[in-house]
C-alpha cells in the first residue's frame, strides 16, 4: 500500500523517479509471490499431513548438507546420547501400499546405525523406513523423520 501510495504520488515527477518506484514495486510483488509459492508447496503437502498422525513410511531422500553429529545426556541417566541430524529434501512416500511423489525438505534425524549415516554427503539419494513427525513452528523444515532403519542407497553423489 506505501509503494502504492509513492507511486501515486509521483506521478508528476520525473520519468526517472517514477520507473524507479515501478521497478521496486514490481520487485517486492515479484518476491512476495516466490515465497508464498515456496510455502505453499511446503506446508500444503502430503507429508506434513502424515506427520500430523506421525505415521511410518518408506521415504525416498536426497541428502541436501553434510550430516550434524550431536551429542547430550539424557535426563534420568548421565549416558551421554549421540543423535545425528540430516538436511534431506524427501522425493516420494510409500504408506499404506500407495506411493507419493513429493517434494518436501526435512530433518532426518537416529541415534542408530550413526556410522552409515555420517559418511553420507550431500547429492546421496537413499531409500529408508522413517517415522514422520511436524517440524517445530518457524522451522525451515516441513516435517521431522526419525530414521527407523538404515538407508538403503540408491544412487551415490556425482
Amino acid at each position: 500500500v506505501c509503494l502504492g501510495v509513492a507511486f501515486w504520488t509521483t506521478r508528476g515527477k520525473s520519468g526517472e523517479i517514477r520507473s524507479q518506484v515501478s521497478i521496486l514495486l514490481i520487485s517486492i510483488v515479484f518476491g512476495i509471490s516466490i515465497a508464498g509459492i515456496r510455502l505453499t508447496t511446503m506446508f500444503l503437502n502430503p507429508v506434513v499431513d502424515l506427520a500430523k498422525d506421525h505415521s511410518v513410511v518408506t521415504a525416498q531422500v536426497v541428502v541436501v548438507a553434510d550430516p550434524i553429529q550431536v551429542v547430550s545426556q539424557g535426563k534420568l541417566d548421565w549416558a551421554p546420547k549421540e543423535n545425528l541430524y540430516l538436511p534431506v529434501k524427501v522425493e516420494s512416500l510409500r504408506h499404506n501400499s500407495q506411493t507419493q511423489i513429493v517434494n518436501a525438505s526435512a530433518l532426518l534425524f537416529t541415534s542408530s546405525h550413526l556410522s552409515t549415516f555420517a559418511d553420507l554427503i550431500p547429492s546421496t539419494r537413499m531409500q529408508l523406513i522413517v517415522r514422520l513427525q511436524p517440524s517445530a513452528a518457524g522451522s525451515k523444515y516441513a516435517v521431522v523423520a526419525q530414521a527407523l532403519s538404515a538407508p538403503q542407497i540408491i544412487r551415490g553423489p556425482p
